[in-house]
């Protein structure tokens, strides 16, 4: 459904752009002399705004996901190829036109169809200059896009430089962000640690106090009943 994925409806507006252009080129040998032209004129238009949708969508698919990108890679060589095939047909049908041109001149007067002549006729000094500005703003036209096509991708490799620096210092921060949660759990780690040993280090002070507490009151006891109690008896029986 058209509008659900606005990459893959580039595509296809790039298609029939092509397929536009190579109906065009069909019909050209069919037409008179003026009429190609005027016809010939509109198919490097519509090959111009062609290669423009092409740049765009180039930069378009770079800021596309990895995974995204792959599924639309193989569709953009598909449309870069044919637009080199266009390309080589509108200059195939362009030297077409100047050959036929060269040779009716050659062969003189006599031998150019009658519509040519009457074409030829009508073409006055102003007509001409006319005819003539027309190609000169078609020219700067074809300069402006080209200007154009360059600045996007100037524009396209200096996004790409900011993208991938941006990339860079995002994964130094989660690199820093995870060696200070490492710290933060050693931290904790050595912090239990020592008050573990608090404890039992207070736990082993109590039981050598306890125990000597002990031994005193048993050295008490044997000391009273050694002595004391002997040196009462021994007074008492005197």
């Amino acid at each position: 459904m058209a509008g659900d994925d606005p990459f893959e409806d580039r595509i296809q507006e790039y298609q029939e752009l092509s397929e536009g252009i190579r109906s065009q080129l069909a019909e050209l040998r069919a037409l008179s002399p003026e009429d190609r032209e005027e016809s010939m004129a509109l198919v490097e238009k519509d090959f111009q705004q062609a290669r423009s949708l092409l740049t765009t969508m180039e930069f378009e698919l770079r800021q596309l996901p990895p995974s995204t990108r792959k599924t639309y890679s193989p569709s953009m060589r598909l449309c870069h190829k044919d637009s080199q095939s266009l390309k080589r047909d509108i200059i195939r049908h362009r030297e077409l036109d100047t050959r036929e041109s060269l040779l009716a001149e050659t062969n003189g007067s006599e031998r150019v169809p009658e519509h040519v002549r009457k074409m030829r006729e009508k073409l006055t000094k102003d007509q001409r200059g006319r005819l003539m500005h027309n190609q000169h703003l078609q020219n700067q036209t074809s300069e402006m896009l080209r200007s154009t096509d360059r600045s996007l991708v100037d524009s396209t490799q200096l996004g790409e430089g900011v993208m991938t620096e941006l990339r860079l210092q995002r994964d130094i921060l989660e690199r820093s962000r995870a060696a200070v949660a490492a710290s933060n759990v050693y931290v904790t780690n050595v912090r239990t640690t020592l008050q573990r040993m608090a404890r039992r280090t207070m736990a082993n002070k109590l039981a050598t106090v306890i125990i000597i507490v002990i031994e005193l009151f048993i050295i008490g006891v044997l000391v009273y009943y050694k002595f004391v109690r002997r040196w009462r008896r021994h007074h008492h029986d005197d």
